[in-house]
C-alpha cells in the first residue's frame, strides 16, 4: 500500500474485539486471518483497490487509510466500532 501500489509482501497486525488479525497483501491481493479467543481460526481472501482506497475482504468492502505504519480499516459508515487498526 506504498502508493498506489505494494511491490513486497506485508504483513500488519492489530486486535478485532478479541481476535487476533494478520493481513498480508503482495500486490493487489493477499489474506486476511482471523485468530479467535475460542481458538478458531478463518482465513478471507482480500483484494486491494488503490483507486479508491478499499480493500474487499471476503464478501466485504472497506476502506483503509495508511498513515506510516498503521493501516485504519473502516466500513463506509465509518462507525468508530466497526474500525480496525493494524501495524506494520
Amino acid at each position: 500500500l506504498v502508493g498506489s501500489e505494494m511491490c513486497i509482501e506485508t504483513a500488519y497486525k492489530g486486535t478485532d474485539e478479541n481476535d487476533r488479525i494478520t493481513l498480508t497483501i503482495s500486490g493487489n491481493t493477499g489474506t486476511w486471518e482471523e485468530d479467535e479467543a475460542d481458538g478458531e481460526k478463518e482465513s478471507k481472501p482480500v483484494t486491494v483497490n488503490s483507486d479508491n482506497q478499499s480493500l474487499t475482504i471476503g464478501d466485504d468492502t472497506k476502506y483503509y487509510k495508511l498513515d506510516g505504519n498503521q493501516l485504519t480499516i473502516e466500513d463506509d459508515d465509518h462507525d468508530p466500532n466497526d474500525t480496525v487498526v493494524l501495524t506494520k
